[in-house]
């Protein structure tokens, strides 16, 4: 996220960085990405993966309506369409003692 902010890269070029990885993993999506324009920057991410066809694993503590809704209709729907897997896991949080 630091790297948004640097002057000496353009928009472009940071979203094509982004967008070149055979695999790209975003851990906690959803969880600092909340600014609208590191919001809209990741959304072009994806945008840009799905149109060349790139293998994302997003990774996030919302439930699939959640993630259904933040995402949007229109990316939600690009995603299944390149076979978009969703694994639930539902278990206690195991940094938590009981």
């Amino acid at each position: 996220m630091n790297s948004w902010s640097d002057a000496s890269i353009s928009k472009k070029e940071l979203i094509d960085h982004f967008a070149s990885f055979d695999l790209l993993v975003i851990d906690e999506y959803g969880l600092r990405n909340r600014h609208e324009k590191h919001f809209k920057m990741v959304h072009q991410v994806l945008d840009n993966r799905y149109d060349n066809m790139k293998s994302t694993l997003l990774i996030s503590n919302f439930t699939v309506q959640n993630m259904q809704r933040d995402l949007g209709i229109r990316l939600w729907s690009r995603l299944h369409e390149n076979n978009l897997i969703v694994v639930p896991c539902y278990w206690d949080d195991q940094r938590i003692t009981k």
